[in-house]
């Protein structure tokens, strides 16, 4: 996915969340305010209960929509990092590569054939 995309998706959810929280602070007021009617208008019967249950029903749906299910992992954390988890072995493997390609600018294969054309000769002192 590029950054535009994740950019995208994490708008789209942004907005379910803050859609959620207003319809959530919409229910709250709402069940106050019936129930309060409610008491004043036929406090022998609680019709609110109806109305609040029912309203109750759609905020659940509407909390599972925006947040996800109990349990549930959500798709887009986990995608996020097996991205992260890929880039790093990219990374990683172009580090590698990079390293090696300096070792064999710095590794001198005819070193050892020199080394034989000089003939050192070694004291004692060499030998620590």
């Amino acid at each position: 996915m590029t950054r535009e995309e994740l950019y995208r998706q994490a708008r789209k959810r942004v907005k379910k969340k803050r859609s959620f929280r207003g319809h959530f602070t919409t229910f709250a007021v709402m069940s106050v305010f019936l129930f309060v009617l409610n008491m004043v208008t036929s406090p022998e019967y609680l019709w609110f209960l109806w109305a609040v249950g029912g309203w109750a029903i759609s905020i659940i749906f509407h909390y599972f929509d925006a947040y996800g299910y109990p349990g549930q992992r959500d798709e887009t954390e986990e995608i996020e990092r097996e991205m992260v988890r890929l880039e790093d072995r990219e990374l990683t493997a172009r580090r590698l590569q990079s390293e090696s390609r300096l070792d064999d600018d710095i590794l001198d294969l005819d070193e050892p054939t020199r080394a034989r054309e000089r003939r050192i000769e070694l004291d004692d002192r060499d030998f620590v």
